[in-house]
């Protein structure tokens, strides 16, 4: 009985000690493979963070493409407007169909960038005559 005792004793120092190799072993291969985890979630994250950039941009351009379209009909609903309110209609005098469908046609109005505003502009100016003077 005593033998016994001995050998399972003795089989579980030699268990521990392969477990403890194959847990040491185990941690240093995680820590070889912990900059390449790194580096594939930085280059994940970069790219969700390109893709979402991209595509924040569309919904901008669409929405500025969307507003000047809208206020493009706005004016020419106004203008309609205007000469429902003339009695005689003498502001389309001299004004043939073929004009009336260019100036209500909204084929100037595209995806491209808007105009600097009037302030900027200004600030521009301000900033110009301050390196001047």
């Amino acid at each position: 009985m005593c033998n016994a005792a001995v050998q399972t004793l003795a089989w579980q120092q030699k268990n521990k000690a392969d477990s403890d190799e194959i847990s040491d072993q185990r941690t240093q291969a995680l820590r070889q493979a912990e900059p390449a985890r790194q580096l594939a979630q930085i280059a994940t994250r970069l790219a969700v963070i390109g893709l979402l950039i991209y595509l924040v941009q569309i919904v901008v351009n669409r929405y500025r493409y969307l507003q000047r379209l809208a206020g493009f009909y706005q004016a020419r609903a106004q203008a309609f407007r205007l000469l429902a309110a003339s009695p005689d209609a003498s502001l389309l005098q001299g004004v043939s169909l073929g004009d009336v469908t260019v100036m209500l046609s909204p084929d100037a109005i595209g995806f491209d960038k808007s105009a600097e505003p009037p302030t900027g502009q200004m600030v521009s100016l301000l900033q110009a005559g301050l390196k001047r003077g």
